[in-house]
């Protein structure tokens, strides 16, 4: 098959929507299908595939992905060269749209992967009354979703509150996949990467990795890594992954707080270096309400870090409550207690850590590939 995957973000731009299309076109390549990649272009980055097709657009000053340019004729045009049998759609809007009247209109199935809670995002339009824009956003994914032929939930939990909200396309739950061999423990790995942190084997790394958006919820993280008693506290270190619109903000708060020097931004990275970056730590911490998966709660427990997170859609989905990790109220209080548990606790630790591991290859990527394969080939 010849699938089209249309996403109105792509590398260098590093997020879980990114890499799930990444990864997923790696597993459908293997298997025989020739998959193409159409995102907005990035000025001064050269793709490495011929597969990937960007189209035109715009970078401005306060957005940190280019906005694609309006003009269906030429995202037609592009894809319409490869004549694909299906067309993957990654985002309700802008080029997702016009890839939805494209395929309408020359009979090619459309599939839509529902990636994120876009409600969840709408403080990066704060012109518009936030109650106003969130109604807005979920109708208009909505209408969309039920104009395609089926639905991909990355969960069970975001399967309920579609069809809550009146989703009557097809729907089929079917998670992003991980490659489990990865992340496999390496000794030298960890130590290498903690010295670059500054951490000593006999403290505890609690470490996390995102975007560092409103959305992601870091701030309660840090408030609540500062309500740990200071017994604990003196032989802890916070590591945080990851860049983003709220990095500046999040430093501030560190600052206010006085916890500086136990506090670590290591920056944005690929993902490539994320197995390295797991590799470092005890304790993954994950405070985020806005997902539909939680990919990178998998990918400490494929790790074998033991979970601490928020209890919402996605994260409730991956993690196995008081068996992988535990799960919190969005509260900075009840978080550090968890955190404080885990940290005293070393053999729950290290069973947790076995289970957790156990969990993730249930997610292997190879698994995952085949259902998508198995959809598309239902729509033909």
């Amino acid at each position: 098959m010849k699938v089209a995957m249309i996403t109105n973000h792509y590398y260098p731009h590093i997020s879980g929507v990114a890499t799930s299309i990444a990864k997923l076109t790696e597993g459908l390549e293997k298997i025989g299908h020739e998959v193409h990649i159409f995102a907005p272009k990035y000025i001064n980055y050269i793709d490495s595939s011929p597969r990937i097709h960007r189209v035109p657009s715009i970078s401005l000053p306060f957005q940190v992905i280019p906005l694609p340019l309006p003009g269906k004729k030429v995202l037609e045009k592009e894809v319409m060269k490869i004549k694909p049998d299906i067309i993957h759609v990654h985002h309700p809007f802008m080029l997702g749209k016009t890839a939805l009247k494209i395929g309408r209109r020359n009979n090619i199935p459309v599939i839509f992967t529902y990636h994120a809670m876009y409600e969840n995002y709408v403080h990066y339009f704060p012109l518009i009354p936030q109650k106003i824009s969130q109604f807005y956003v979920i109708q208009s994914a909505l209408r969309f979703a039920n104009r395609t032929n089926v639905v991909i939930a990355p969960s069970e939990s975001v399967q309920e509150i579609l069809l809550k909200r009146g989703l009557k396309s097809k729907m089929v739950v079917v998670p992003t996949g991980i490659n489990p061999d990865i992340f496999v423990k390496d000794n030298l790995v960890r130590t290498e990467t903690r010295k670059k942190w500054n951490v000593k084997e006999n403290e505890i790394a609690i470490i996390s990795i995102a975007r560092l958006g409103k959305e992601k919820n870091f701030e309660m993280l840090i408030e609540a890594y500062s309500l740990l008693p200071e017994n604990l506290f003196k032989n802890l270190k916070l590591i945080i992954g990851g860049d983003g619109p709220a990095k500046t903000e999040l430093e501030n708060k560190v600052n206010s707080l006085n916890i500086k020097e136990k506090v670590v931004f290591v920056g944005e990275m690929p993902y490539e270096e994320v197995p390295n970056f797991l590799a470092g730590g005890d304790i993954f911490a994950y405070p985020s309400m806005s997902e539909t998966q939680g990919l990178v709660t998998l990918e400490a427990q494929a790790a074998s870090l033991p979970v601490i997170a928020t209890d919402a859609p996605g994260n409730r989905d991956i993690l196995r409550n008081k068996i992988t990790g535990l799960l919190v109220n969005n509260d900075s209080k009840d978080f550090a207690n968890k955190m404080a548990f885990l940290i005293e606790n070393q053999e729950i630790r290290k069973t947790m850590s076995i289970e957790a591991r156990r969990r993730s290859l249930d997610f292997a990527q190879t698994n995952i590939v085949k259902k998508i394969e198995g959809i598309y080939r239902d729509c033909l």
